[in-house]
């Protein structure tokens, strides 16, 4: 296809967009009223954001990796000069990559836990409690039940917004990652010697950019909820059964819905397999 197609694409609106547009992603909008009328061509593609640029993503990463094999080789040569036979870790992918991007994942793991936890695991439950207690006893004023059932409709719609924003943010990290993992991967090749070239194979390096380095949008999507997801499930039955009064039915409904864990597990590994 002609480089000219390329050359000519549209600034990408998000560069620009206000705080507005970026929280009701209404950038997009622009996007979908051309699909709608017609089908997306090459041409209707944005340019990537300055972010994502594989040169300035893969300068970050080299920097730190560069770094963290500096340390190693200081470290080791300190262990050779002792005589020690103390084991030196080798430098640490999963190290650098947490060094560049992690204080941002955190930090969006935090706002998918407040929304999870506090708003759908605590606040929304207890709101369902007093509209339970409206219907069981005519002592719950009827504004009381009417102001418990906003508030139930905007925990919703606060949860439903902050989970789109950090999955949106995750989404981006993920790219990022795996941006800044294929340029660095290479710079690597460019490097190797001819030995080393012939020790590997070309579908190893096809296999490991575009099947292992894909897992990181799928890991960063849901690795939050290994940590989070058991400390709700605790909080939610204690909700159920000791503020709302549910009784031993909120133990048997959450123990039914841990049963289907082992079986959802099951699937993704055969997915996997696939």
């Amino acid at each position: 296809m002609d480089g000219k197609v390329y050359t000519e694409k549209m600034k990408n609106p998000r560069a620009d967009a206000n705080i507005f547009s970026v929280l009701t992603f209404s950038w997009i909008l622009r996007t979908f009223w051309v699909g709608y009328h017609r089908d997306l061509e090459v041409t209707d593609l944005y340019t990537p954001l300055k972010e994502h640029t594989s040169d300035i993503l893969g300068d970050k990463l080299a920097k730190a990796w560069q770094k963290e094999c500096e340390a190693y080789q200081c470290r080791l040569k300190q262990v050779v000069k002792s005589g020690s036979q103390k084991k030196i870790k080798e430098p640490s992918l999963m190290k650098v990559l947490m060094k560049c991007f992690g204080l941002k994942i955190i930090l969006y793991g935090i706002c998918a836990t407040f929304a999870e936890i506090v708003i759908r695991g605590m606040l929304q439950p207890l709101l369902v409690g007093q509209m339970l207690h409206y219907f069981n006893s005519m002592d719950v004023d009827k504004l009381h039940a009417y102001s418990c059932a906003v508030g139930i409709i905007l925990c919703s719609a606060f949860n439903v917004f902050v989970t789109h924003l950090t999955l949106m943010g995750i989404t981006h990290m993920s790219l990022k990652i795996r941006v800044a993992c294929y340029s660095l991967i290479y710079r690597k090749t460019l490097k190797m010697t001819r030995t080393a070239l012939s020790e590997t194979t070309i579908g190893q390096i096809v296999n490991l950019l575009s099947n292992d380095i894909n897992r990181f949008e799928v890991y960063l999507i849901f690795l939050h909820s290994l940590w989070f997801g058991p400390l709700e499930t605790i909080i939610l039955t204690y909700v159920m059964y000791y503020v709302i009064d549910i009784g031993v039915s909120s133990i048997i409904g959450v123990a039914a819905l841990l049963m289907f864990i082992p079986l959802q597990g099951r699937e993704s590994y055969c997915y996997d397999r696939l």
